[in-house]
């Protein structure tokens, strides 16, 4: 499968959402998620949001469009 396709709930990559959970809970912003998972910011971003993933720096889930 190419890289490209878009994974369920994980963006491009193919990441799974967990990993996201565990990297929110260790950095605790969503530029330290973007970092420790090697995306960009507006894809850790989307990926918290939609799955509603809290993060320290913002007391709650990412809302709206990053």
């Amino acid at each position: 499968m190419p890289d490209t396709d878009t994974q369920k709930g994980g963006g491009r990559k193919g990441i799974p959402v967990e990993d996201y959970r565990k990297a929110a809970d260790e950095t605790g912003s969503v530029r330290g998620v973007a970092n420790a998972l090697g995306v960009s910011y507006s894809t850790a971003y989307g990926v918290l949001s939609r799955n509603e993933i809290p993060v320290e720096s913002l007391d709650g889930p990412p809302t709206g469009s990053s």
